[in-house]
Order: C-alpha cells, then structure tokens, then sequence
C-alpha cells in the first residue's frame, strides 16, 4: 500500500500543471536544440512592410521570412510583438520598460494586416549560402525560446530592424559588408523625413525627444528604419556578389501615400498667430483685459512640460532626455494660470516678463540652428515658431 500511494503522490507530482509547463519548455528546448535542416531549396529573405497611417505604425516594419517548401516550414520572424497582458503593460510602456518580444508569424497573416491598412510589402531573398542559411534558422530558433525571446525595446539602438541586422552579421561574420552612406543625418532628421505627411505628430515627437536624438548616427544605426535597412540591404556585398538577389512586391499599395510636407498644421498655427496678434492689437487699443485665451494657451504649454520633465526624469527613455524644450514649455505655467484675473498681481507680470526673455532667447537660438542647419543643443520643428511668436505677443501683453 504504501509503495502505491508513493507511486501516486510521484504522477500527481509529475501531472501536476507547473510540473508540465516544465517539461513542456524542457521540450521545446530540445527540439530548438535541434532544428530541422534545411534543405538546398530553403529561401530566407527580409520581409518589409511600407509604414501605415496609425502611429505605431508610421515608421514600418521588418521581419525575417524562411521557406522551405520541402520541410514544409515557412515561418515569419518579427521583434516587433508586445503583450497586451503582461503586468503593468501602460505603465511600463510610459516609463520606457516595456519588453518586447520574437515571435512568428505566417506570411498570409502578416499580408492580410498589410491590406486591411493598405500597407506595401517587398521581399528581398538574401544570396546567403547553405551553411549560412542554416545557421539563421538556428539563431532565429532560438530567439523563440522563453528565456530569450524578451529583449528590453529601445526605438532606435534595439528594435524590430536592428534585431535584424545584428542576426545577419552574426550569421554571415566579415562576409559581410554594408556600402557607406554619402550623408549622415541625425537619428530627428530621420524621423522627419520618414513622417513628412504628419506634421502634428511630428510636432509633437520633437517637442518631447531631447537632445541625445541630435547626435550624427552611423552607417549601421540608420538601420533602425526599416526602410533604410531594406536599402542598406539592397546595397549590401556578401563578399563579392551582392547581398540581396532580387526584391519583390508581394503587395503594392493601391493608395500611394504622399511624399512632400504637409503644410497644414504650419497654415493653421501661422493663422492662429496672426489672430492672437490681432487680438492682442485690440485688446492693447481698447484697454481690455479678458484672459480666457492665455489660461487655455499657457495651460496647455504647462501639460507639455510636465511631461517633458515627467518623460526626462521618471522614465527609462533614453531618447528623451536631455530636453531643452522645457525653457520654452515651462511645466509652472500649469499653476500660474490661475492667478490671471482681472488685474494679474505684479509677481504673476514679472513672471511673464522673465518668460518672455526666455522665448525670445530659444527663438534666436532655433534660429540659428534651423537656417544654419548645425547640431547646436537640440534640434528644431520649423512649427515652433508660430507658437513662440504667441508666447512672445502674449507673455509682453501679459507683463505691462
């Protein structure tokens, strides 16, 4: 009897779910151990996918696709994934600790999602040899494993593109070698020029990243758009043949987004200087002092620099620190509006007297640094001029 019940008390102990969730992952890892080999007519290629009209998407994606039609394997990598239910998830994602994570995909889904969005996606097949297609099957297999398929996500030194790039030169050693670039930009100027059709989202990014996104990037950290990995591909040398044998469209957007600025958020907010200085001659004229416009104005300029300062020391985001935007998006202005009234006390006039200097000192510097197109403390969105033109108006009315 007592052998038995030991024998019972060891399956229940064996089939008990956290015992089975082991030798679940001991399994899997076996059998990562021990991928499958490809066979000679086993294709890998960089998969990427045209940027959308959603935020999250406005820069594209990229991932890795393996075929082998005669191992009936034809999977999709991507370090593009987050989990809506891992703990904390908009907590962390605010303060810059979300994981990200590799996962795979099926190459009918991801062109399902591309059409829903009306999204393009190119196929480039990579000219790797046998041995060096093996060897990324194994390195993206083993990606997939739980203790290593988490990485710490950071939009420009470790995301769903420079995953990539990192496995192919891991994959294919000093075979491989990238063409240099005639011009670098700086990882804002990038931005910029990949978003050139959402100038208010645009306008909001360069408001909260600092100063450390003005930094002149190198060949390889311009990879971090998928975009410029596709081409870097594209001109890429494995030794002497080229990297990328031919490049297909597996979808093709049937609503060609467009390339050039939108100008308008700068028309909308060049009128709306122009009727705050209207108003302001007015107001100047007639000797009337009405305030409503100044507490909504100066309050929202005081939110975005609590978040500035929130985003500068209370998170992990590295490109969002330093930020000198917060001399002209002061977070005390939040506080301050509420001593507008009728006739404003004389420290609430000095207040904007010292607020006005400082706007007429980050207008002479944004200045320089935007005509003169030099890495001086921080870069400029040509935006924020119309909006220091009414801190200026408004901050000297506010002061005599």
């Amino acid at each position: 009897m007592k052998k038995q019940s030991k024998a019972k008390s060891l399956f229940a102990l064996l089939a008990g779910p956290k015992s089975l969730t082991l030798c679940g992952l001991l399994l899997l890892s076996v059998c990562v151990s021990r991928a499958q080999i490809l066979s000679n007519s086993a294709r890998v290629s960089l998969i990427t996918v045209s940027p959308g009209d959603e935020l999250y998407s406005s820069y594209g994606h990229s991932a890795i696709r393996v075929l082998d039609a005669t191992q009936g394997i034809d999977k999709v990598y991507s370090w593009g994934v987050f989990d809506f239910t891992e703990p904390n998830f908009y907590t962390n994602f605010l303060r810059g600790k979300l994981r990200y994570l590799c996962a795979p995909d099926r190459i009918d889904y991801m062109l399902y999602g591309a059409s829903v969005e009306d999204r393009a996606v190119q196929e480039s097949l990579l000219a790797i040899s046998q041995n060096q297609k093996q060897r990324l099957f194994e390195l993206v297999e083993k990606n997939l494993l739980p203790e290593n398929r988490h990485y710490q996500y950071d939009f420009f030194y470790d995301n769903c593109a420079t995953r990539i790039r990192d496995v192919l030169q891991k994959t294919c050693g000093d075979s491989l070698r990238f063409a240099p670039t005639d011009v670098n930009f700086t990882f804002r100027q990038q931005l910029q020029a990949a978003m050139p059709r959402k100038p208010w989202v645009s306008l909001g990014m360069n408001m909260v990243l600092g100063a450390s996104t003005d930094v002149l990037v190198t060949d390889a950290q311009e990879m971090f758009l998928p975009n410029n990995l596709r081409d870097a591909f594209i001109n890429a040398k494995l030794g002497k043949k080229s990297l990328v044998e031919q490049t297909t469209d597996l979808r093709v957007e049937t609503d060609v987004r467009p390339k050039s600025y939108d100008p308008s958020a700068a028309i909308c907010l060049v009128i709306l200087a122009m009727i705050v200085g209207i108003f302001t001659w007015w107001q100047t004229k007639n000797k009337v002092q009405n305030w409503w416009f100044d507490r909504l104005f100066f309050g929202l300029a005081g939110l975005s620099g609590c978040l500035i300062a929130f985003l500068w020391f209370a998170t992990n985001h590295q490109t969002t620190r330093p930020n000198w935007n917060i001399a002209w998006l002061v977070p005390s202005h939040l506080l301050v509006i509420f001593w507008l009234k009728k006739t404003p006390p004389n420290w609430l006039k000095q207040y904007f007297k010292i607020n006005f200097w400082l706007a007429i000192a980050a207008t002479t510097l944004f200045v320089f640094v935007y005509f003169s197109q030099t890495i001086a403390l921080q870069g400029v969105d040509v935006l924020f001029f119309p909006l220091l033109t009414i801190i200026l108006i408004r901050s000297y009315f506010i002061s005599t």
